[in-house]
Parts: C-alpha cells; structure tokens; sequence
C-alpha cells in the first residue's frame, strides 16, 4: 500500500469513526475528526475526491442538527460510501500508472 493509498485509508477510517461518535452521540468527537478529515481533504489530488470527502463531513456534522436523525445518518453513511469509492478508484489508477 503506498503512501497516497494509506492517507485515503485513514481518511475514511475517520469518517467512519465520526459517525459512530455521532450515532453514540458524542457531537465534540464527530466534530473533531470531520475538521481533521477536511483539513486533509485539501491536499488531495483529485478535486473532486476533496469535495466528496467535504460533503461527507457536512453530513456528519449535520446529524446533530438533524430532525430526523436516522435519515441524517443513512445520508451520512451514502457520503461516506461515495467517498470510499471515488478514493479507491483514484487509488487504482493512480496505481496503474
């Protein structure tokens, strides 16, 4: 795994782990870690991947504001999954290169 591959990785593991704080309901840990993966998502080389890997933290930090939180946190799980395989498709062809 090279180091861009890990990076991704470990963004999505944060995401992951924010929205399990949020279902938990610790909004200060959500938050924490969604401002951690969205300074990260600055430097990510595809711009797109970047704002994907925004959206999903917006999601995330929206769930505590959310009316209906169950529907908060199914948009929240879709971000994320959007941003998984948008990173691994990167990954991929970044690979392949």
């Amino acid at each position: 795994m090279n180091m861009m591959m890990s990076r991704h990785k470990i963004m999505i593991d944060n995401l992951m782990v924010a929205l399990e704080a949020s279902r938990q309901g610790d909004v200060q840990m959500a938050e924490v870690l969604t401002d951690r993966v969205r300074d990260a998502s600055y430097s990510v080389t595809q711009r797109l991947a970047g704002y994907v890997l925004r959206s999903a933290c917006g999601a995330i930090d929206a769930i505590g504001r959310a009316v209906d939180r169950e529907a908060g946190l199914v948009h929240a799980e879709h971000e994320i999954e959007k941003a998984r395989q948008l990173l691994n498709r990167s990954d991929l062809q970044t690979s392949a290169a």
